[in-house]
């Protein structure tokens, strides 16, 4: 059984801490190779085709747990706002966090909601959807919820994930009664 990497706000936290720690420091130390682009003016259709790209090579990647494949999605100074946890900062840490995260998804979307940019910066707002087995219970559990993806075009044409947040919709008492937006 492969681990899965979109943690739901439902599972515990406390065991990676200190490893995230650690991988943080590792990723503080790390370097972009890439120049940033230095464009001037709004998204082409090829640069919101190459971010529309990024995001289902994410979610392709996060159902098959490939997660060197999905951290080289991320700039190297990338960070990863999880709920309920650290800041993972750097490539390297978001890699050894996605390979200690212990649920399986059986079902993962990202929806675009809207992407916008200039100048060699975008984002891509939207809504999430998972599903995943609770162990302990074995029921299948939803949830839905918020990401921005923050991205970066490098001089070679390449866009990355500079910075990524989601927040569930549901909050650790059980279903919130906001809907999605």
């Amino acid at each position: 059984m492969r681990q899965r990497g979109w943690r739901p706000a439902l599972s515990g936290r406390s065991s990676m801490r200190v490893r995230l720690l650690c991988a943080l420091a590792v990723g503080i130390a790390a370097a972009g190779c890439r120049a940033p682009a230095r464009d001037v003016g709004p998204l082409s259709p090829d640069d919101v085709a190459a971010i529309v790209d990024v995001r289902e090579r994410f979610v392709e990647y996060e159902l098959d747990g490939a997660w060197a494949d999905q951290a080289a999605l991320y700039t190297e100074d990338a960070a990863l706002l999880e709920p309920e946890g650290p800041v993972m900062v750097g490539r390297t840490a978001i890699r050894l966090g996605l390979e200690e995260f212990d649920i399986v998804l059986e079902d993962f979307k990202l929806t675009s909601l809207e992407i916008e940019g200039a100048d060699g910066q975008a984002y891509d707002r939207g809504i999430y959807s998972l599903e995943y087995l609770d162990y302990r219970s074995g029921d299948t559990i939803t949830e839905t919820g918020n990401y921005l993806m923050v991205l970066r075009k490098y001089s070679d044409g390449t866009w990355l994930i500079a910075a990524l947040i989601h927040n569930s919709n549901q909050s650790l008492d059980g279903p919130s009664s906001t809907p999605d937006p």
